[in-house]
This record gives structure tokens, sequence and C-alpha cells, in this order.
């Protein structure tokens, strides 16, 4: 494998009963560079990212993130990644300030000062509680923790849907500034084609 690759599927099958969800699929990505998963629901766009983020294992095929695989460097891999799904995962009583002292727990690289940039960005009150957050703030929010710890991948799964097309507009060009100035490498999965254009 190539050093600038930085993740590769080699003959991924994946069947759940009754449905066959991925057949031998094959590809590499390198630093800096923007992947789109188009399709319609139902297509397999979010088991492949299951797969990618290991929380389901494969039928056949190996994957290698960052050189390595989550059975020998799972933790390692975990650290240097970005995710934003369609659904919030945080607590709805939290602010943004109190997320912030729970992901610097957990990411070495966490960078503070980052985090209140993009906060500030994106216009997004820090004490705040996220149940009070409409569905733009809270996306925001999500790609404002996944940045603020300079992953080297950012998966993002249906992340933009259901947000109006400024919101959407505002998210994609801060990703692709990412990609241009830092190299990040992005992994984007969505039904609307404009936001892959």
């Amino acid at each position: 494998m190539q050093s600038k690759c930085l993740l590769q599927m080699i003959g991924i099958c994946k069947s759940f009963p009754g449905v066959k969800a991925l057949d031998q699929v094959d590809f590499s990505i390198k630093r800096g560079e923007i992947h789109a998963l188009l399709g319609e629901n139902g297509a397999g766009k979010s088991t492949l990212l299951q797969l990618l983020l290991n929380q389901i294992r494969s039928d056949t095929g190996s994957i290698r993130i960052l050189g390595s695989s989550y059975q020998k460097n799972e933790q390692q891999i975990k650290l240097k990644l970005g995710v934003v799904l369609e659904k919030n995962f945080f607590p709805l009583s939290f602010s943004a300030s109190q997320i912030e002292k729970m992901m610097r727990d957990i990411y070495p690289s966490w960078d503070e000062a980052l985090f209140l940039t993009l906060l500030q960005n994106f216009a997004l009150p820090p004490t705040k509680k996220l149940k009070e957050f409409s569905r733009g703030m809270t996306v925001k929010l999500n790609f404002a923790v996944a940045l603020a710890h300079h992953p080297q991948i950012l998966f993002a799964d249906e992340a933009t849907s259901g947000l109006d097309p400024i919101v959407r507009r505002e998210i994609l060009a801060l990703l692709e500034s990412y990609v241009q100035k830092q190299k990040m490498t992005v992994v984007l999965s969505s039904h609307i084609l404009s936001d892959l254009e």
C-alpha cells in the first residue's frame, strides 16, 4: 500500500438476513481527497461507513485505515478519525462548553482554541443547552466537535440531510477549506446530489 493511501477496502462483502448489502467492494483513498458515497436509501452507504468505523464486521475482505487494521490498532485509529452522523448522540442537557470539557479528556489532540473558533464561526452559543438547538445548529456543533481534534479522515453520514441550503453550503465550504489547507480526507455519504457536486 502506498504511504499516501489512508484507507483501503479489498473484497468487502456484507450480507444481512435476506439482503446482500455489499458485494466485492474495492477502493482506496489518499490524503487530501473528498470521496462521495452516492445512492438512494438502502443502497449500502451507511453499511459501508459502519464497516469503516468497525461498528459491524464484513463477511469477507479486509480494511486498512491509516496503514493498520482495527484488529491490531483500533483505539489509535479512532483517535485520528472525525465522525458526523445524521443523528446527534450528545446528551440534550449538555451545552457546547460541557461537550468541550468531555471531548478534551477523550482526544489527546483536542484543540480547545479551534473548537471555540468554530463555535464562533458557526454563531453557536457555548452555554445554551442542546435541547434548545435547531437541527442546523446541532449539525454545526457536531462538525465543530469532529474537526476540533484535527482528524486525518472525516466520515460524514447523511450529516447535511434536512438542512436548509445555506447551512449545507456553509458546512461544505468549511470541509473544502480543511481538505485544501490541512490535507484532511473526507468521506461524505449523501443522497443529495447537489451536496456531492
